[in-house]
């Protein structure tokens, strides 16, 4: 996981995007390691918390645009892929609530 940082304080996991030179932007791999990490941590029965940071000045500056812009060029594969990760992390943000 290059984009975010996984680490645990007893009860607390943490994640923190690691994308400050992008200001932590999120594209499709970014989307898919906060998954990963979410279902990591929901399936710990120790993990009672998960707090979510960020390295930089910024916390996230939303979606990663120069990604969109070369979804442009991938065609509806891509896009498919970029929709079921972003959609996929929603759901799973969603249902931790």
């Amino acid at each position: 996981m290059s984009r975010i940082k996984l680490l645990r304080d007893g009860a607390i996991g943490r994640i923190i995007l690691a994308r400050a030179d992008k200001r932590n932007a999120i594209d499709r791999e970014m989307a898919d390691e906060l998954f990963a990490a979410l279902a990591q941590f929901e399936s710990d029965a120790t993990c009672r918390v998960i707090h979510l940071g960020a390295e930089g000045a910024d916390f996230c500056a939303g979606a990663d645009l120069v990604a969109l812009e070369g979804m442009i060029d991938g065609g509806s594969d891509a896009h498919r892929q970029d929709a079921e990760s972003i959609g996929r992390l929603y759901l799973a943000i969603r249902a931790l609530m």
